[in-house]
């Protein structure tokens, strides 16, 4: 069992900032998850220190020690290792690095329900070269309409959406039918009534472990065991859960079908769409939504309570029951409400709950990995700004003035500076890529400087992180050395007009539309040009 895959799967969504995204080496994860780094010790010359013996050779132990209690003490901060436990005990599998895989999780599952069934999923093929991968319609999503800093607004979240979709509709690849049954809106795809599909039943029996499980830690102590253990479970039935559907989406899977997919996908659009009219209707303004959540305002909490309970006892019912449906999951919550929400862009914005002094954050460069410490620490400065209270242009000023003069004469470590990016395949098939399809990311830094620390017999493989500093920004391309190599000199410049600011300046035009936020973005000196009389001075001695 890799536990840095584990922490790679069970982070992704979980992670507060790109602190523990910005490098998977076990220091690094360390140093973000617990503020504990490892001994300086280099892995790579681990037989000359064994061969060095006395002192040398242990700090090597001492080196090998400490990864393993790293490894133990990120467990007890994460849980991530029980957790796969306890959802590869619920999928029928076994605990190894494999059944990290969706699909893994949803054989174990579904092909034995499907047994007890007496269905037969078609047996899975897998060719890398298959051309056939046809793309159905995803989710619907409004772009967000709200200009500046919004408030007093309130976020409606379908329950599980999907999971409850394919309840509902009973939608499974073996109860597709000709005619009868309940009907997709849009597309008029049938889905028996008669019977429960394998997916559904799986979709049923774990939705209700799960309302179990939430129920008996209700009246548990958080420092419980037995809490702790029906946390977990809680958790793995709704990881399961969610995945069905990407498994149903992917051609990797035995239970991929075109019609199957897109049904999912556009009953949840219609389902949206149909509960913005319903607002709409009610004189709300509906200001953003996506996939399974819309943002509304026009209302108060109490009025937007009363949407959702109608929406629920009265809309969703009726609209299902047309279509034939026999069963409906489907339930809007009343997710939370912002007193104060910016958006820079679909899935991207800064909210601040009622009564919270913190902000939720998503999609914003501060959550990446591959952004630098200094742009996230930035971009941190103006939420906290925001979740404080500051709404006028003029109480960032300063800030920015003031980070920007950090840039270009302050000292900065290697870990604020470098660039982190992901080697995503072979590094001899980004050279094939560009020869097929004029890709120019053979060019790029991080794979530049990947072949160099190859030659210098480096393992650089697929998912290898590589960190990089840029010394020039004005050649094309960009002048860069590996990290191990820097000494100080880096381009302050390019850091600060291509790195650092343009994150933050997308933020606050998002904030604050009136204020010309490109008065700071440009820092580099221009070169100065030679007057008429210089450039004739100049030939005329060249002459």
């Amino acid at each position: 069992m890799d536990q840095c895959a584990a922490f790679k799967r069970f982070n992704t969504g979980n992670s507060d900032s790109g602190e523990e995204k910005a490098s998977y080496k076990l220091g690094s994860v360390a140093q973000a998850m617990l503020g504990e780094g490892k001994h300086d010790v280099d892995g790579s010359k681990t037989w000359e220190m064994w061969a060095a013996g006395g002192e040398t050779r242990q700090k090597l132990l001492d080196y090998c020690i400490q990864d393993t209690l790293l490894l133990a003490k990120l467990e007890a901060k994460t849980g991530y290792l029980a957790l796969f436990q306890t959802l590869c005990e619920l999928t029928n599998c076994f605990p190894e690095t494999r059944s990290l895989q969706p699909t893994i999780q949803a054989d174990g599952l579904l092909l034995r329900l499907g047994k007890l069934d007496g269905v037969h999923f078609r047996t899975k093929w897998f060719n890398k070269n298959d051309t056939d991968r046809k793309k159905f319609t995803g989710a619907y999503v409004m772009p967000p309409t709200l200009v500046g800093i919004g408030n007093d607004v309130h976020v409606g979240d379908f329950a599980s959406l999907y999971p409850s979709i394919m309840i509902s509709w009973n939608i499974s690849p073996e109860t597709k039918v000709a005619s009868g049954g309940c009907s997709v809106p849009t597309s008029g795809v049938r889905f028996a009534t008669d019977r429960v599909g394998v997916l559904p039943k799986a979709l049923i029996m774990l939705t209700g472990e799960r309302a179990v499980a939430k129920a008996a830690m209700k009246v548990l102590d958080s420092s419980d065991p037995e809490y702790r253990r029906l946390s977990r479970r809680e958790k793995a039935t709704k990881i399961v859960a969610n995945s069905f559907f990407g498994v149903m989406g992917t051609p990797y899977a035995r239970y991929f079908d075109l019609e199957v997919a897109e049904s999912t996908t556009q009953i949840g659009a219609w389902l949206i769409k149909q509960t913005m009219a319903a607002a709409e209707s009610r004189c709300l303004e509906v200001i953003y939504g996506d996939t399974d959540s819309l943002f509304l305002r026009g209302t108060d909490q109490d009025g937007f309570r009363t949407f959702v309970e109608n929406v629920n006892t009265i809309t969703y019912p009726k609209l299902l029951s047309d279509l034939g449906c026999t069963a409906n999951r489907i339930t809007l919550n009343h997710d939370k409400s912002f007193s104060r929400l910016v958006f820079t862009g679909s899935k991207r914005y800064v909210g601040i709950s009622l009564g919270a002094s913190t902000a939720e954050v998503k999609g914003l460069e501060l959550k990446r990995g591959d952004t630098l410490r200094l742009t996230r620490s930035l971009q941190q400065s103006v939420v906290d700004l925001l979740a404080d209270g500051k709404v006028e242009a003029d109480n960032y000023i300063g800030l920015i003035e003031l980070a920007r003069e950090g840039v270009l004469f302050g000292t900065h470590v290697l870990e604020n500076i470098q660039v982190t990016k992901g080697i995503t395949q072979n590094l001899d098939d980004y050279k094939q890529r560009a020869n097929k399809v004029g890709d120019d990311s053979a060019q790029s830094p991080h794979v530049r400087v990947a072949k160099t620390l190859r030659d210098r017999g480096q393992n650089v493989s697929k998912g290898t992180r590589i960190s990089y500093v840029v010394t020039d920004g004005t050649t094309q391309p960009l002048t860069v050395i590996p990290a191990d190599d820097f000494v100080g000199d880096y381009d302050r410049h390019w850091l600060w007009e291509s790195q650092v600011y343009p994150a933050t300046q997308r933020l606050l035009e998002a904030m604050f539309p009136a204020h010309d936020w490109t008065l700071y973005a440009k820092t580099r000196p221009r070169k100065q040009r030679a007057t008429k009389d210089a450039q004739l001075q100049a030939l005329l001695f060249a002459a």
